[in-house]
């Protein structure tokens, strides 16, 4: 089982690959459970003569007929058994180049393994154990149940694992390097603008092999209309602000509680749905009853409510004014923001 910690939320996606009598697949797994038969390629002995490649084997999955496998950009058939052999001149270029579309979902693999002394035997074949490093890395990408989907234009947060770190001497995604800021544990996670077509990661080992995997990102609104205005979800606001509190105080000295609503909106001015708000009483505020805090997730036009509920001794102390100060702190995935307000209680009436 590949390095990594599955959840329901996702898949991983993981990429293994290997030269001369071994292969390169892709392999989506779903909650600890293969989602789909992923095209597998199987390569034979791997030959460079004369500046042309000679190159066999068999591609496994489903939609075989439908895999597209390409040689340093010339297509090579694949027939109706996963088969495939060919020839192809390599035009000067000093490396191979296998690419392998996944037709069910557009997810493309890219290997580049350079040719020279360092990969090629005497015997004019590539070293059967060219691709162990990147192999051994164990390179884990997880990839969302629904795909890369970018809402509402905000940056997507990409998330993997690696398990051998010292086999890889670079490792990107969508160009930035990412090997420098691997956890302890391995575990790294990488912003991916919000006007990425693609996400390309791209490992390289120390022999200057490397892998590039492509995933489509799909765009995605999740700007909604409703009563109070327009409203956005909170993964794809635009930053986030605490436009509004409130506090109806009307029964309070009957029933000993405070609503207080809380309104959330991104910097766009859209209703943020979706996000938590946590309230707390400041230090000092002793006729609270909060204990520790209290969180809501706000409803589909942007507000959280809650009940506060006054310590009995507020409604028989002899102080003219009593003050309550509440701080609010409202996040979503991408930030996250806090204000401090208070509300009165006045004093009570003489002779009750």
């Amino acid at each position: 089982m590949p390095h990594g910690i599955t959840t329901p939320r996702f898949s991983f996606l993981r990429l293994l690959i290997a030269v001369a009598a071994a292969t390169l697949s892709l392999t989506l797994v779903q909650n600890g459970r293969a989602a789909d038969s992923a095209p597998v390629i199987s390569l034979g002995p791997v030959s460079v003569l004369n500046g042309t490649v000679t190159v066999s084997g068999n591609v496994g999955g489903d939609s075989v007929a439908d895999v597209v496998l390409t040689v340093n950009g010339s297509p090579v058939g694949v027939n109706a058994n996963g088969q495939f052999t060919g020839s192809v001149n390599l035009g000067g270029q000093s490396a191979l180049n296998l690419t392998l579309k996944n037709p069910t979902n557009g997810e493309t693999a890219r290997i580049s393994i350079p040719i020279n002394t360092k990969t090629v035997g005497p015997d004019g074949l590539i070293r059967s154990d060219v691709l162990k490093p990147l192999t051994d890395a164990g390179i884990n990408i997880i990839r969302p149940l629904e795909g890369f989907k970018i809402f509402d234009g905000q940056p997507l947060k990409l998330e993997g694992s690696v398990l051998e770190k010292d086999k890889l001497a670079s490792l990107t995604v969508n160009g930035k390097d990412v090997l420098a800021t691997l956890r302890p544990d391995g575990s790294f996670d990488a912003p991916v603008s919000g006007t990425s077509r693609e996400v390309n990661v791209t490992a390289t080992d120390r022999q200057g092999v490397s892998q590039t995997s492509s995933f489509t990102t799909v765009q995605a609104s999740s700007v909604i209309a409703t009563s109070a205005g327009r409203s956005v979800a909170a993964k794809g606001a635009s930053g986030v602000r605490i436009t509004s509190v409130r506090y109806l105080t009307k029964n309070l000295v009957r029933t000993g509680k405070v609503t207080m609503i809380v309104t959330v909106k991104d910097r766009r001015g859209l209703l943020v749905r979706g996000a938590k708000v946590r309230i707390r009483g400041v230090a000092r505020t002793v006729f609270l009853t909060l204990k520790g805090a209290q969180t809501k997730t706000t409803s589909k036009i942007g507000r959280a409510t809650f009940t506060i509920t006054l310590n009995k001794r507020v409604l028989t102390s002899r102080l003219k004014t009593k003050r309550f100060v509440v701080a609010s702190i409202a996040s979503t995935p991408n930030a996250s923001t806090s204000l401090v307000t208070s509300f009165r209680l006045p004093a009570r009436r003489s002779g009750r």
